[in-house]
């Protein structure tokens, strides 16, 4: 029987933080699902760093504050790799304004983002 790859989802991965843990993951020898929720340009260039680098990654489009694209995030995993054995949390908003002066709107997409979507994660299926 053929070893599966170990593979990694890594939420928000398209910037900062997020893609240096995915870049180090695939150091590591995880393949990675970088996930992103709006432009997929700083995603597909991360992938392609990957890829040159020897590594194995693929994109995936998700708003992690909607259950149902969580959801759709781990099938996309599990079928591009074969299951998923890691999560790391690392989707956030900041809005730059004091709570006072923060929009409705503005303060609940940060509590839908940042805290409900870490929740909304399911538990790794199939892990590798």
């Amino acid at each position: 029987m053929a070893q599966q790859q170990r593979s990694a989802i890594v939420t928000g991965a398209s910037h900062g933080i997020g893609a240096a843990v995915a870049g180090r993951l695939t150091q590591d020898g995880l393949a990675v699902a970088i996930n992103y929720s709006s432009a997929s340009d700083p995603a597909d260039a991360l992938v392609a760093k990957i890829a040159a680098a020897g590594g194995k990654a693929t994109t995936v489009k998700a708003d992690v504050s909607d259950p149902a694209a969580v959801t759709a995030l781990f099938d996309a995993a599990e079928q591009a790799f074969g299951g998923v054995g890691v999560l790391v949390n690392d989707a956030g908003v900041m809005t730059l304004t004091s709570i006072a002066e923060a929009e409705d709107h503005a303060f609940d997409e940060t509590i839908a983002v940042n805290l409900k979507g870490a929740r909304a994660n399911p538990s790794p299926r199939n892990a590798s």
